[in-house]
């Protein structure tokens, strides 16, 4: 009796650049959605999934359908009229960069990256490119790409990835935390109920390499100005204080400022204004 082993293998497209960099997908794998073929243009719609019969499945190596007339057929898709697609597939990168991703196509697109729309290329105006620059460290990264073929008559999309030759500037997040959460009435104290929220913070920051953390405290406008102002800096000063102590980061440089009640979001006349102007807004930019 013979015995045979079988071995799989999960086969990723890579492309390595001038600069040693490399990008690498697992295969696009496409579902194909079919939609009612009508006129009017159909935006992405969340619960396609529910809405749409699922007609077929298929595997790209790479996303590239130039424009072309319907009547030539779409490929891999044996479907008369409107559909869309969810292609799905794995990023690896193995270098901390600036990355282009572009998405061009005749009818609607979209592009995500672990569950964040990167971009939104979904309207019907023939062939057209809408693209973004991020940047990245080495990882894995989900990607989720949609493509919807309106009724009728021409159809094309074209996915593209590469890094760019650029200074890596990382995007801003901003966290907003109500003061009532972390603080008592009146002081600059944290309470019991700062943990959970401060302790997830902490976390957070612990997956960057390099952040610049920007903590700003604001209050309502009971009370006077100069008050305010002096309230809010030593409530931001305690959370900076608190992350300090908690982030095991070396690469974490802390900024505070209390701006009072100078900045209101809400009015200032109600009640639940009033609460939603008592916040700390917490900036985090890498670098």
């Amino acid at each position: 009796m013979h015995s045979y082993w079988i071995i799989v293998l999960l086969i990723m497209t890579s492309i390595t650049y001038s600069n040693g960099q490399e990008m690498s997908y697992t295969p696009f794998k496409g579902k194909v959605y079919k939609y009612p073929s009508q006129l009017k243009y159909i935006p992405f719609q969340d619960d396609y999934a529910d809405r749409y019969p699922l007609i077929k499945e298929f595997s790209w190596d790479s996303i590239h359908v130039d424009q072309r007339d319907t009547d030539k057929g779409f490929p891999d898709v044996d479907c008369k009229g409107a559909f869309g697609i969810m292609f799905t597939s794995v990023l690896s990168i193995d270098t901390t960069s600036m990355y282009r991703f572009a998405i061009t196509s005749d009818d609607g697109s979209i592009v995500w990256l672990d569950g964040e729309k990167i971009i939104d290329n979904d309207f019907s105006k023939g062939m057209h490119t809408k693209e973004d620059t991020l940047a990245l460290r080495p990882g894995e990264y989900k990607m989720n790409i949609w493509y919807y073929q309106a009724y009728p008559t021409m159809f094309g999309v074209i996915y593209e990835s590469q890094p760019v030759d650029a200074e890596v500037k990382w995007d801003i997040d901003t966290i907003s935390l109500s003061q009532d959460l972390l603080f008592d009435l009146g002081s600059s104290q944290l309470n019991k109920k700062s943990d959970y929220l401060l302790d997830s913070l902490s976390q957070l920051l612990m997956s960057y390499e390099n952040v610049k953390v920007r903590i700003v405290g604001y209050t309502d406008n009971i009370g006077s100005l100069q008050s305010n102002i002096i309230l809010s800096q030593r409530r931001a000063d305690s959370i900076r204080e608190y992350l300090q102590e908690h982030v095991d980061q070396t690469g974490v440089i802390y900024y505070t400022r209390g701006r009072g009640e100078t900045m209101p979001i809400a009015n200032n006349d109600t009640r639940k204004g009033r609460a939603r102007n008592r916040r700390v807004e917490i900036l985090i930019e890498g670098f």
